[in-house]
């Protein structure tokens, strides 16, 4: 009896082999989707911020690349990449932006959107703004919208640029840069004054962050200690004490009204707020907040 079963399942199984040929078994198939990358890391990476103003010297435009990601199998070939600017929640002009041709390249699930940002005069007292979506295209759909990360929803189709070229601080004067400590909280009356103190230019308080990469890469060293060399071959330690004793002094004589900006040279006074150029009474910034050196030199005015 055991026999005649093992003979049938085997002549079963035989027969189910040669009726179900390769062409007939089912194969799940779903279609290739395309989503920005930041969409599986939440919504702290939804944007990116550009400014053309701490570009040395300032160019005509510039590139940002934003990553994208396939839901979907592996191509052996380059995948295009499609977006639009969504113009009903942006502040940008057609002539602002450009979308460059992009990719999923061949045998990856990863690919670059890369956006043109152009540069102009408005740009100097103007933040645009640009969200843009991924359309579909031959190669993928874009009908899912909503990714769950940890317990919220986020709409990975879309992304945000902002940008202009006011570059409001000189980007060795940012957060827990040595210039900080010295020189304090920046604002744009303060960074003149010094500039005319001093004889040092915008550019010199600005580092070119493809040398400093250059840099990072042949001494093997980090963003952090290639900048504060920099700082310090810029700015050492005890030149810049003398620097901020100097400094402490005037503001002290301009409080008291012993001394005042050149008026045979008013384009290097500060745009301060009316009558705080007149000496008397203390400097004030932009925000009519007294102009102050302070940080790890306070104190060393006298």
């Amino acid at each position: 009896m055991k026999n005649i079963i093992g003979k049938l399942s085997i002549g079963a199984l035989l027969f189910c082999a040669a009726a179900c040929s390769g062409d007939d078994l089912p194969v799940y198939e779903d279609v290739n989707r395309i989503y920005f990358s930041w969409a599986t890391a939440g919504p702290s990476s939804d944007m990116v911020h550009f400014s053309f103003g701490y570009e040395i010297p300032m160019k005509p435009d510039s590139i940002i690349n934003v990553g994208v990601r396939v839901m979907g199998r592996l191509s052996d070939q380059d995948r295009p990449i499609k977006a639009e600017v969504i113009w009903a929640e942006s502040t940008i002009a057609p002539e602002d932006i450009e979308f460059l041709p992009s990719v999923v390249p061949a045998g990856s699930r990863n690919g670059t959107l890369r956006v043109k940002l152009k540069n102009s005069d408005k740009l100097l007292t103007k933040t645009l703004w640009a969200k843009i979506r991924l359309t579909p295209n031959e190669y993928f759909h874009v009908d899912r919208n909503a990714f769950p990360v940890g317990g919220s929803t986020y709409a990975g189709l879309e992304y945000n640029i902002e940008f202009d070229a006011k570059g409001d601080i000189p980007n060795m004067w940012l957060d827990g840069s040595w210039f900080r400590n010295y020189f304090g909280a920046h604002s744009k009356v303060k960074e003149q004054w010094i500039y005319y103190m001093t004889g040092y230019t915008r550019a010199d308080f600005t580092y070119d962050i493809e040398a400093v990469r250059a840099t990072m890469a042949e001494k093997n060293q980090t963003l952090q200690k290639t900048v504060s060399d920099l700082e310090v071959a810029l700015l050492p330690g005890e030149y810049a004490y003398g620097i901020l004793s100097r400094l402490g002094r005037w503001l002290e004589a301009y409080e008291n009204g012993t001394t005042k900006w050149p008026a045979e040279d008013p384009s290097k006074w500060p745009n301060a707020l009316p009558g705080t150029k007149d000496p008397g009474i203390p400097l004030l910034d932009e925000n009519g907040n007294p102009v102050e050196v302070t940080g790890s030199a306070a104190g060393t005015f006298n």
